[in-house]
């Protein structure tokens, strides 16, 4: 697969980090963490931005351990903004 396959099926990939300390979690039950809003604040950017052919209803995320959280976390705090979570 080359250029032409990009050009076709348009695929991003974000691998976020966060430290243990300020994690994935917030305290409250409605507001999402910082790094929660900086990530879904970074994806809307990158749909506004020219160039960029990002399907907001095609958006997935996942993670491991303290990633499974955080991805937990997202569905949770931004309901209807993720097409779905591993």
């Amino acid at each position: 697969m080359g250029p032409s396959f990009q050009n076709d099926q348009a695929t991003y990939v974000m691998i976020p980090q966060t430290s243990k300390k300020s994690g994935w979690y917030s305290l409250s039950y409605t507001d999402p963490s910082y790094a929660l809003r900086a990530i879904v604040h970074s994806i809307r950017i990158l749909a506004e931005t020219p160039g960029y052919r990002i399907d907001l209803s095609q958006i997935y995320i996942t993670g491991l351990s303290m990633g499974g959280a955080g991805a937990f976390q997202a569905m949770a705090k931004f309901p209807g903004f993720f097409a779905g979570a591993v």
